[in-house]
């Protein structure tokens, strides 16, 4: 199915050059497959559809994806590093073990049901975030903003959760066997179970 996206060329960065590959955006609206391709920098359009798209191991970081519908697409080992993702929708989107996923603003961002297991989210900022039911097994969450997150009946299993915000999140049913929340800021989280 092809991915109906009104794609234009955004912004020019310092040195005057496109950080993104023109052609790799071409195939990515005519097909909705874009596998190692480069799509640094780019600014796809509010509310863009990237529907189960297929982004294996392809370069997002710096991208504009907010408000993106990316639902069931697949990231495994996409770079998102310093990617735009506010209110975008990643329910139920696969992410795959050590993904590049650094400092996202994923702020009001849905990712419910998404497998993150293994990926580093250290610094990210997923402030009222829904994550319900998502995998977050053995994931890098060092100081990330969950403040006022949906954390309800999410797998955190072995997750790094040190010195992350967590203040006001749900956390009810959430799993954290294992989990380490040395100096986790956790303020009024709902349905925190104390050992």
């Amino acid at each position: 199915m092809k991915i109906r996206l009104v794609l234009t060329i955004a912004a020019l960065w310092g040195n005057g050059a496109l950080a993104f590959n023109q052609a790799d955006v071409e195939k990515l609206r005519n097909t909705g497959s874009c596998q190692n391709c480069d799509l640094s920098n780019f600014q796809f359009p509010n509310n863009a559809n990237l529907k189960r798209a297929d982004l294996r191991e392809t370069n997002l970081s710096g991208a504009n994806l907010s408000g993106a519908d990316l639902t069931g697409a697949k990231l495994m080992g996409a770079d998102l590093n310093n990617a735009k993702l506010k209110n975008a929708d990643l329910s139920k989107a696969m992410f795959g073990m050590d993904s590049p996923f650094r400092s996202p603003n994923t702020k009001d961002a849905n990712l419910s049901g998404a497998d993150l297991s293994g990926a580093d989210l250290q610094y990210a900022t997923l402030s009222r975030a829904n994550l319900s039911h998502a995998k977050l097994v053995n994931t890098n969450l060092q100081n990330a903003n969950f403040s006022r997150a949906k954390l309800d009946n999410t797998n955190l299993q072995g997750a790094n959760l040190s010195n992350a915000n967590l203040t006001n999140a749900n956390l009810g049913g959430a799993n954290l066997t294992n989990a380490t929340l040395t100096g986790a800021k956790l303020e009024n989280a709902i349905g925190l179970k104390r050992f």
